[in-house]
């Protein structure tokens, strides 16, 4: 459940650290940059950066926010 309070935290993003790319009909979002410069970076999970244990595989447009599918990986 730790891992869960640890990603479900509000996170704002600023739209001048996202890339939007529209190309061959769909578009793409990187937030690579927005996630790095965000309070998740900082976040600890057994002392192991958030980011090198949860990796974040799929996001799902839902009507009342984002659905967020990740996997884990322990190394």
């Amino acid at each position: 459940m730790a891992i869960v309070d640890l990603v479900i935290d509000r996170v704002d993003i600023d739209a001048d650290s996202v890339t939007t790319k529209y190309e061959q009909g769909s578009i793409s979002v990187d937030f690579t940059a927005a996630l790095q410069q965000s309070r998740l970076q900082q976040k600890k999970v057994l002392d192991h950066s958030l980011f090198d244990v949860v990796h974040l595989v799929e996001l799902v447009p839902q009507a009342d926010g984002v659905l967020v599918k990740a996997k884990t990986e322990w190394k």
